[in-house]
């Protein structure tokens, strides 16, 4: 019907025979592929890896990776600097890319929309399930946060699902050995020695630690379960040892402690700082979108001590000392004193204290800030300029600037230069924390801090204390708690006798192990509750198993403070039961039903006395 009379290629014409293996979690089969150079596209634009390239010409074109055209491999993506972000796999319409766990356990027979359970950007996956098993995550075009793309650890990352040495069934340490028991002696037990130490020696003597990896409605169930049953603020999430410098920083100088713009942002703003973070490996999607905001023309600067894969990028790398943030900001913002390029009708209509900050910033000179960081008085100059006349700058931070003594005055000098330029309060601008872990702002924010409420609400507000009465029937303590540093002195000082730890390993991850170690040792009762193992949970007296984000329903909330459902994929290993019906069965236990039907109702509930 084409009247195709003459093929031009030489006959029989089939594709070269190369299959590449090498990767980890996917596989390349060129015989399938069309040579539509999708992947490579996808490479280049969406994560500016570059890691593929379309080799020879005609028919026999295909895409290779690394050094494989090279030497003839087929180890290509072994010998490449691709980083198994999958954008190619999702790409690919032939499945000449294919991961390699669809290629053991079959395609997915259906999907289940949820949010990944790794960093704090939050990306939207669509979980593949075969059997009853996640056999796939894919990436979610229409995801708000990432639109469509993910990195190696929510696409690949999840197998730990069925990792062989998860925890199944709660163990008691008897001596120096393990026994498994049943759930309900589990939970009796817990039940018994919270009753026996509040009794004994007051609700002081018992604290908790909530999981920055949990939802926020077993979360707000864990603070409910402190302040209603055991009458008292002692709990805190691992927010304490990474971004509470942020929280007191934005706290006292904008009176709120999340970011104050969208990831969607990062596409208007006009210049991106980014400070003490390397987004690149913490949170790679977002940084994949810096990097796509570098080739579009949009000035870098970095402030960082050392040469990250954005540093390598940026307009201006400030490379300081460590620890020498606050004079670095300090410097900058002489800059920009000096030189007049102040917002003069924003800092006028809409700030407080200008002048004592001119004052403050007045003797941070080029020559002074140059000794105290070891940056060259140009660049901090050039730095300086280029903020304030961007006409929208956003700034970004990250642990680089919170976890260390002068973390919170860093974010506050930071602040102060978006106020002073205004750069805040508009589109492409503002002050933006790179959150770690997928869910330590929704722990903080629905009250897992001893100092705050959900909401941030003041303990000792009386319009607060009514309504939580007459919610929950239990009047709300004001009394501050303990922070985690504070728990560690009372375990060692004798007055804390008892802990439980939700999905948080101190014991690996908290300054100053040996102190922790000692701490944790000194406990009478130490409750650890977590899917492995962990360091913490060898340390213990009772461990109780956790649910996985795929085997429960709730929502998280990300860095840029947007509230997301996490649903079901699959049921958890038999008889695990997700962390609110744990803490509500032992609240039982101890006098106070907390009876809910699903984590939507909690999440009523956390909107009845929270208004965020």
């Amino acid at each position: 019907a084409l009247d195709l009379r003459h093929v031009r290629y030489p006959q029989p014409a089939t594709r070269v025979d190369t299959v590449d293996r090498s990767n980890p979690f996917f596989t390349f089969d060129n015989a399938v592929c069309i040579s539509c150079a999708r992947c490579v596209r996808a490479c280049d634009e969406i994560q500016g890896t570059h890691a593929l390239t379309m080799l020879h010409r005609g028919f026999a074109s295909r895409p290779t990776a690394g050094g494989s055209a090279l030497t003839g491999e087929s180890a290509g993506f072994a010998s490449s600097n691709c980083v198994s972000c999958g954008a190619c796999v999702k790409e690919c319409p032939t499945g000449a890319l294919i991961e390699k766990s669809v290629l053991d356990e079959g395609t997915p027979a259906r999907s289940v929309r949820t949010t990944c359970a790794y960093c704090g950007v939050g990306c939207s996956f669509e979980a593949g399930v075969r059997e009853e098993r996640v056999v796939r995550m894919v990436p979610a075009d229409d995801g708000p946060s990432n639109q469509g793309h993910a990195c190696m650890k929510g696409r690949f990352g999840w197998t730990y699902n069925y990792a062989p040495d998860r925890l199944r069934r709660p163990l008691l340490r008897q001596g120096r050995e393990w026994v498994e028991i049943s759930w309900s002696a589990a939970l009796d037990r817990i039940a018994e020695e919270w009753t026996r130490i509040k009794a004994t020696h007051g609700p002081d003597a018992l604290a908790t630690i909530s999981s920055s990896r949990g939802t926020n409605e077993d979360n707000y169930l864990f603070a409910k379960f402190m302040r209603c049953v055991i009458g008292s603020n002692h709990i805190d999430n691992c927010a304490r040892v990474c971004h509470s410098a942020t929280v007191t920083g934005m706290m006292d100088t904008l009176g709120a402690s999340a970011a104050t713009n969208s990831i969607h942002d990062l596409d208007l703003a006009k210049l991106i700082l980014v400070v003490g973070a390397n987004p690149t490996e913490s949170h790679p999607v977002l940084g994949a979108r810096i990097k796509r905001a570098v080739r579009r023309g949009v000035p870098l600067i970095v402030i960082d001590p050392r040469r990250t894969e954005l540093a390598r990028l940026a307009d201006v790398h400030l490379q300081l000392h460590p620890g020498t943030n606050v004079a670095l900001l300090n410097g900058m913002g002489h800059v920009i004193a000096k030189e007049h390029l102040t917002d003069a009708a924003f800092v006028g209509d809409r700030t407080q204290g200008f002048d004592e900050w001119l004052n403050l910033v007045a003797g941070c000179t080029l020559e002074a800030t140059s000794l105290v960081t070891g940056v060259p008085e140009h660049l901090i100059a050039k730095a300086a300029r280029l903020y304030a006349k961007s006409g929208g700058s956003m700034a970004v931070h990250g642990l680089g600037m919170t976890e260390h003594r002068w973390g919170s005055h860093g974010v506050m000098a930071l602040v102060n230069l978006a106020l002073a330029t205004g750069n805040i309060g508009k589109p492409g601008t503002g002050i933006n924390p790179l959150r770690g872990q997928n869910n330590v702002q929704g722990a903080s924010d629905v009250g897992c801090l001893p100092t705050f409420f959900a909401g941030y609400q003041p303990l000792t507000d009386p319009t607060l204390g009514a309504s939580h009465l007459a919610v929950t029937g239990r009047p709300l303590p004001t009394a501050r708690g303990m922070k985690t540093p504070d728990m560690w002195d009372a375990a060692l000082a004798g007055r804390l006798k008892t802990l439980w730890i939700i999905g948080y390993d101190v014991a690996q991850t908290d300054p100053n192990l040996k102190k922790v170690h000692a701490a944790l040792n000194s406990l009478e009762f130490l409750i650890v509750q977590d899917l492995f193992m962990s360091e913490t949970a060898k340390l213990a007296h009772l461990v109780i198993p956790g649910a996985s984000f795929l085997e429960k329903d709730g929502t998280f909330t990300n860095l840029e403070r947007r509230i997301q459902r996490i649903r079901k994929v699959v049921e958890p290993p038999n008889g695990v039961l997700p962390d609110w019906q744990v803490v509500c069965e032992v609240s039982a236990r101890m006098g106070y039903p907390m009876q809910y039907s699903h984590p939507s109702a909690i999440m009523d509930e956390i909107a009845q006395l929270a208004p965020l």
